[in-house]
């Protein structure tokens, strides 16, 4: 037993319910649809889809083409999660055409 009946005193790291800031989440992002694009591929027709990348870090989803419908106002109504996503990162939106040799670039947001 101590002097005084003192018990030592006692350290330890209380668990946090709070995430830093930096730390990596899982991001849910919805890809919907897009309007007024133009006509990119004369000859197979037209198959937009888009790319979705979290900027500097390599991580990005991708819709399926649309092959059917009205190409130019196509409808995806996707969700994707990106992984890792940390709050602050920035996204950049991608539109290309499909088509037999490789993509064209339709526009980035």
């Amino acid at each position: 037993p101590l002097p005084n009946d003192e018990s030592p005193p006692v350290e330890y790291d209380a668990p946090t319910t709070e995430t830093p800031a930096d730390a990596p989440h899982k991001l849910a992002v919805s890809i919907l649809e897009a309007q007024g694009l133009k006509q990119m591929n004369h000859f197979t027709g037209d198959h937009p889809y888009v790319v979705c990348e979290v900027q500097g870090k390599g991580v990005k989803v991708e819709t399926k083409p649309v092959t059917e419908g009205d190409t130019m106002n196509p409808s995806w109504g996707e969700t994707h999660t990106l992984e890792p996503y940390c709050l602050g990162d920035s996204l950049e939106f991608t539109v290309y055409d499909k088509g037999l040799l490789g993509a064209k670039t339709e526009g980035k947001v």
